[in-house]
């Protein structure tokens, strides 16, 4: 006779390194008049907050380097929490 499967339990904190950085809002800011324009992201984990990024000439660079950054903090800080991709 078959035995059922049941599936190990999802678990919402473990991700793929993509999605942690898909789902990880980054924005770009500029504090006051005057200064630099700075990409932002906030950890959804330990609320670690990066905004050191400058913008300059490209706002997609600065969000794909803020992106790298956020995929070191993950891998760095928060290990038990990434899966690896399919």
């Amino acid at each position: 006779m078959l035995q059922p499967y049941h599936a190990p339990p999802y678990n919402p904190m473990k991700k793929p390194l993509s999605q942690w950085c898909d789902e990880t809002k980054i924005t770009i800011e500029q504090r006051n008049p005057g200064q630099d324009r700075v990409a932002v992201w906030t950890c959804p984990l330990c609320q670690y907050a990066l905004s050191g990024i400058k913008v300059g000439t490209s706002e997609m660079g600065a969000i794909a380097l803020a992106r790298m950054t956020m995929e070191e903090h993950m891998t760095s800080k928060h290990p038990q929490h990434v899966v690896t991709e399919n």
